[in-house]
């Protein structure tokens, strides 16, 4: 090799020997702070950014997000900022994670606050305020529920009544229209609502299937399930030694019974020991079939027979479950298939003769005297209009979204020290922010008044806005078809001192 190659390969391993000089320096530099770091780590339980190593299932008192996780992540993954199943995200998507500041523990560590509640916008504060002195008793037929994708937890029916059961404020709701035998389901209701609740103090009540009408066929009988929140209300035994009694699985009237009979709950305020019971029902179908043997109303115009017996039955409901309770005060909410024209009924001596007052009497403080004649009374009317159908000789109407009629009632009987407040009261009430407040959800609107996050909603389960043609179908049909076809009611009452 001559001078000039000697020379060459001298360079080269002198350079070798400078390249893994300077590759070690920063090679035990990088260990160095490496190590450093993840020592401070360790003193403060912080953890942020790394994944934790904690697979002994022991609770990781620094940071008990990472108790027991085998190779856990840390916010920032995908799987906790999807909220299409998060019952805490905000109306835009977003986890509220923010429940005030944040606090420190006894070696000034930064603890995490309590996972918090769903959140209320202004809008809804406003739409379902509720002075603190109220209790809240509401009603809602939920449509068809109990089975397949109506109860299913994970879709979009349970979210959007625990949604809007909490929104609403509601100490007390009966719901109907729960399939026969299902009645059970409603705990997927009950738990997503003790989700979104940072109280997690929601508790219900089912009608037994062995309360249904044993001359009613299947197809007809369901069941009844309140919920309500153990914070403000406790259950109270009736004289029977139970908290739940039905109405009409044996009593008969005018020649007929109930077909679904009633269910009733007694419950005592925990705050004043006040107690009341709540009726809900859900009566015969509307108008009449005479191919079916039904019979027309021979006083309200286009009722069945059959749903006018059972709703002048209320009365003796309102007298048998006074005498279980030793006069407590009684509040009924229900689907009574009573047609706006025919609101009246509840205004006969069979009612008035018992005390027993109708929310909204005659309907006549929000009378729209300037609507055409099927939106007069739409303020105070709760089931929803139907969707269109093409027929064999007519093409569908345009579909119309809206109420149609005022089935839905809320009754009362004031005893005990309980005031009921009725729609002339609430607008005249002390609270001027609560006389702006409607007695009913306005569902119709419900994916652009707040009521629920449209996006949120409809990705639970993007199949279901399908309609048989395979495309998608408006918000109206949408709400009107996989949640309700009826809106939420709801009446409040004060304990008197």
């Amino acid at each position: 090799m001559g001078k000039i190659g000697k020379l060459f390969t001298t360079i080269l391993v002198l350079g070798a020997i400078a390249g893994i000089g300077v590759g070690g320096y920063y090679g035990y530099q990088y260990l160095k702070n490496r190590k450093s770091n993840d020592t401070v780590a360790k003193q403060n339980g912080s953890g942020q950014g790394n994944q934790s190593n904690n697979q002994n299932g022991k609770i990781d008192e620094k940071d008990p997000k990472n108790s027991g996780n085998k190779n856990s992540q840390n916010s920032g993954s995908s799987s906790e900022n999807n909220t299409n199943n998060n019952p805490n995200a905000d109306d835009n998507g977003n986890e509220n994670t923010d429940n005030g500041p944040s606090s420190k523990d006894d070696s000034g560590n930064t603890q995490k606050p309590k996972k918090p509640a769903l959140e209320i916008t202004d809008a809804i504060e406003r739409m379902f305020y509720k002075p603190k002195n109220l209790i809240r008793v509401g009603h809602w037929n939920i449509l068809n529920y109990g089975g397949g994708e109506s109860s299913d937890k994970n879709g979009p029916k349970v979210r959007a009544i625990s949604e809007l059961i909490y929104k609403s404020k509601l100490d007390v709701v009966g719901l109907t229209e729960i399939n026969y035998k299902k009645g059970e389901t409603v705990k997927n209701i009950v738990d997503a609502l003790n989700k979104i609740s940072s109280d997690r103090d929601y508790k219900f009540l089912v009608q037994s299937d062995k309360d249904a009408n044993p001359k009613s066929s299947n197809a007809t009988r369901e069941q009844i399930a309140i919920i309500y929140n153990s914070k403000k209300i406790r259950e109270k035994n009736f004289s029977t030694g139970k908290s739940i009694e039905s109405y009409g699985t044996t009593q008969t009237f005018k020649n007929t019974s109930y077909k679904r009979p009633l269910f009733a709950a007694y419950f005592e305020t925990i705050e004043g020991n006040k107690p009341f019971v709540s009726i809900f029902a859900h009566l015969d179908s509307p108008a009449y079939k005479e191919e079916n043997g039904e019979k027309a109303d021979k006083t309200y115009l286009g009722q069945g027979a059959q749903e006018v017996a059972e709703a002048l039955e209320i009365p003796n409901a309102f007298k048998y479950y006074e005498q279980l309770s030793n006069n407590a005060s009684i509040i009924f909410g229900g689907d009574t298939n009573i047609a706006t024209e025919n609101n009246h009924l509840f205004s006969s001596q069979d009612f008035t003769s018992n005390n027993i007052q109708n929310y909204y009497g005659q309907m006549s403080i929000h009378k729209n005297k300037e609507a055409i004649d099927d939106q007069v009374y739409e303020f105070y009317e709760t089931s929803l209009n139907g969707l269109p159908r093409k027929s064999k000789n007519k093409p569908a109407k345009p579909e119309r979204p809206g109420y149609a009629n005022a089935y839905d009632k809320l009754l009362f009987k004031e005893n005990n020290g309980l005031n009921i407040i009725n729609e002339y009261e609430k607008t005249n009430y002390k609270d001027e922010r609560y006389r702006q407040v409607s007695f009913k959800a306005d569902i119709v609107n419900g994916f652009k008044n707040g009521i629920w996050n449209r996006d949120i909603i409809l990705n639970l389960k993007p199949n279901l806005q399908l309609n048989k043609q395979g495309k998608k179908t408006s918000d109206f049909a949408f709400i009107r078809s996989k949640i309700s076809d009826h809106t939420l009611v709801y009446i409040d009452f004060e304990i008197r001192k």
